[in-house]
Order: structure tokens, then C-alpha cells, then sequence
């Protein structure tokens, strides 16, 4: 006795099996997509904040070195003119505590000078943009060129413990020629 592909497709006695199955391996595809889309989307936003937080500590870097050097090399224009592009004017680590109140490195930061050409190798050399150091005040600051003349310095902040942003930010101070 021959049996027909025909035949078997009329005798009805497991095709409900075997939708079912069919079934159950699309819903069980389906779900497997949707879980593999959520957890892309986890990771992105874990990632996502992670790069955020490491901003914010980079920016409380910049903040943090122009706060506690304003009484040294912000304090007077005597300061900046012994300074060599080859000496950091400010280099430490920035702490803050924990919740638990233990101490917590969150940034370090190198202040330099900022200088159109300098030695190779240096600090100043590192930082990419390249101007004068010593310049007029810019249009706009009401202060005369005649009478007052700035400084140009660059603050690089490096994430810790991992390295793993750097933020840089470049600032001047106006000084009283005379």
C-alpha cells in the first residue's frame, strides 16, 4: 500500500500536534528576540550612565584645580611669569569621600601653560591647541589693552581610578600690567 503525500495531509489526527509546535517555536523565537533587545538596551544605558558619572568627575577636575590654585598661580601675575611650559603649575589628585566615609579618587589634573610653540615633549606641547601664552585682553572684556595684558593656561583632568576620560579646558587670567 502506496501512501501519498495528499494522503497525509488530509488524515487531520496530528496536525493539531504539530501546529501546536509550530506555534510554541514562534512564540519561543519571539521571546528570545524581545529578551535579546532588552538586554542590548541594558547594556547601552549602563554604559551610557557609566560615561556620564566619568564626565562628571572630569568636570569636577577642571573645577576642583581652578578652585584650590586660585590663591597660588591665579594670585599674581609674579607667579606666572617665573613659570616654565616645562614645570605643571598644578598637578594633585581630586578626593572626595563615599558614602561609608572613606576617601575616593576621582580625578587628577595638570594645569600648564598654553603656548604657540612649545619645547616638544612638554606639557604645553601635549595640550592640542596652540596660542600665545601672553596676549591682550579679548574684545568684549572691558578691560584696555593698554592697561592690562593675560595669561593663557590649559587643565587637563583625567578620570581615575581607570583612566578612562580625559576632559580638558583652556582659561585665561587677566593681569594689570603695571
Amino acid at each position: 500500500m502506496k501512501v501519498l503525500m495528499i494522503d497525509t495531509f488530509k488524515n487531520e489526527s496530528g496536525s493539531a500536534i504539530v501546529a501546536a509546535l509550530l506555534m510554541g517555536l514562534a512564540l519561543s523565537l519571539a521571546v528570545f528576540i524581545a529578551m535579546d533587545n532588552s538586554l542590548f538596551n541594558s547594556r547601552t544605558m549602563r554604559n551610557s550612565r557609566q560615561y556620564i558619572d566619568n564626565l562628571y568627575r572630569g568636570e569636577t577636575g577642571i573645577t576642583v584645580a581652578c578652585e584650590e590654585n586660585r590663591t597660588t598661580w591665579l594670585a599674581s601675575a609674579s607667579n606666572l611669569f617665573q613659570l616654565t611650559n616645562t614645570v605643571p603649575v598644578g598637578n594633585a589628585n581630586v578626593q572626595i569621600t563615599d558614602e561609608n566615609g572613606n576617601p575616593l579618587t576621582v580625578a587628577s589634573y595638570v594645569i600648564a601653560r598654553i603656548e604657540i610653540a612649545p619645547t616638544p615633549g612638554t606639557l604645553s606641547d601635549s595640550f592640542p591647541y596652540k596660542l600665545n601664552h601672553q596676549a591682550p585682553p579679548p574684545i568684549g572684556s572691558k578691560s584696555s589693552v593698554r592697561k592690562f595684558e593675560i595669561r593663557r593656561f590649559g587643565i587637563r583632568s583625567t578620570v581615575q581610578p581607570a583612566n578612562t576620560l580625559t576632559v580638558e579646558s583652556g582659561l585665561y587670567k587677566t593681569f594689570n600690567k603695571y
